[in-house]
Order: C-alpha cells, then sequence, then structure tokens
C-alpha cells in the first residue's frame, strides 16, 4: 500500500506585508499609550501643584491671622493714628493698626501689596489712661495706677494732638521703670513733656510691628520692633511660590 502525502509548496510564518501591517498596528498602538501616558502626568502634575499652593496659601495666610487679630491692641483712638512712632530707635510713619504699602518696606516683589500689622500685648484697656498730672518729664500720674507694671511699653499722648503728628511732634514707645502707689504715678524710661490731661496707652511687655511682603515669589516676615527690617535678608520666607 502506498501512501502519498501532499506538501506545502512555500514554507509557514507571515507575510512581509502582515508583518509591516502588524507593525504599523503596534505603532499605532504606542502613540495613543503615550499621548494619554502625557496626558494623565500632565494633569496629575497640574493637580498636585494646585494642592500644594492651597496648602501654602493656607499656611501664609493661617501666620498672617495671628498677627492680624491682633492689629492695634492696646492702641487705637484718633490720637495716635497717623503720628510718627519712634520704637527701639525706629521711626514707623503714619502709624495704624494696619499699613498698606506702608514706606518702611521696600524691596517688594512688582505688583504685589505689603503690609504693616502693629500691635501691643498689655491688658489696658485700648482708650488709654488719663494723665492727672506730670511732676516731671519723666513721671506721669495716671488715673489707674495698678494696670502699669514695670516693663510695660507705654505710648503717652499729649490733650490736644499734634498737627502735624510727624518727626518730633511724632510719638515714641516708652517703657515703665517703677509705679508709686503713693502718687498713684509710673516712672518711664525717657518721659515726653507737656502731658498733663493727656492719655498714656499700655501696650504691656511686648510690641510688634510686624511687617509682611513678598519676596523673590516667597511670603517674609520680619518684625520691626527687634530687627533692622531696612536689610533684605533679615526678612524670614513663611511661605514659597
Amino acid at each position: 500500500m502506498h501512501i502519498h502525502t501532499k506538501l506545502r509548496s512555500g514554507a509557514s510564518g507571515f507575510s512581509l506585508v502582515e508583518i509591516l501591517v502588524g507593525m504599523a498596528i503596534a505603532l499605532l498602538g504606542i502613540l495613543v499609550i503615550t499621548q494619554v501616558s502625557t496626558n494623565f502626568e500632565a494633569q496629575k502634575r497640574s493637580t498636585t501643584g494646585g494642592d500644594s499652593a492651597n496648602n501654602t496659601g493656607a499656611i501664609a495666610l493661617f501666620q498672617m491671622q495671628r498677627d492680624l487679630r491682633h492689629a492695634g491692641y492696646g492702641f487705637s483712638r484718633v490720637n495716635v493714628l497717623g503720628c510718627d512712632l519712634t520704637v527701639s530707635g525706629r521711626v514707623l510713619t503714619n502709624i495704624a493698626p494696619i499699613v498698606i504699602n506702608p514706606a518702611e518696606i521696600t524691596g517688594a516683589d512688582a505688583g504685589t501689596d505689603s503690609l504693616l500689622v502693629t500691635y501691643g500685648s498689655g491688658n489696658g484697656t485700648p482708650d488709654g489712661d488719663g494723665i492727672t498730672a506730670q511732676p516731671s518729664t519723666g513721671v506721669y500720674a495716671v488715673q489707674t495706677y495698678v494696670s502699669f507694671k514695670v516693663g510695660d511699653k507705654v505710648i503717652a499722648t499729649p490733650k490736644t494732638k499734634a498737627s502735624p503728628c510727624t518727626g518730633g511732634s511724632g510719638l515714641i514707645v516708652d517703657q515703665v521703670t517703677a509705679v508709686t502707689a503713693a502718687s498713684t504715678s509710673i516712672s518711664v524710661q525717657t518721659g515726653v513733656a507737656g502731658m498733663t490731661n493727656g492719655v498714656v496707652y499700655n501696650l504691656g511687655q511686648t510690641v510688634r510691628a510686624v511687617g509682611y511682603a513678598v519676596r523673590g515669589g516667597a511670603l517674609t516676615q520680619c518684625d520691626f520692633v527687634t530687627t533692622a527690617c531696612a536689610t533684605a535678608s533679615n526678612w524670614i520666607p513663611i511661605a514659597n511660590d
């Protein structure tokens, strides 16, 4: 018996055309996958960047909020506002609880605003304490001497506000050196003449004049009471971007 076997005339496999079509389909798939991956990464970076900006903004606002809540604490009457105020040897012009774009703050990024927030830490009334007499330049007889302590920072103002209240007619932050019950008076380090029937404001043991400015894309902070803020390197970054 003879068995006949039919052989294929060609070898098994893919033709050149089939290979080229397959490669074209694969390349299209790679392009689609690459495009989807690129778009996903871009969206991811945008979302992450937005979250980071939100977090940074929240931190910056929290830092500022703590100072803004206390703005003007210890002084808020019209006979203080708008005057030049000398504190720790530095002059702050046109003083107010909050000053936008004050002259003292320079070097901020173009197109940004700056803030100067001033406040004290005392327990005295923001309306101040009446000065009933002035036995000497550095001694003020006051109505409620018990509200003062040695080391408290005070601002004495005359009965009639100087006009203009600038330069030598401006105000100073002084320091209590003694409290005398017998004469219901306080003694201060420097003193200013002509304060009888005026008002003295108790700012407590600590006074702050905190500046905020955007420098180099970062929100920075400097306390004019304790630091030479005219030097750019003394500004502390508290929030970037």
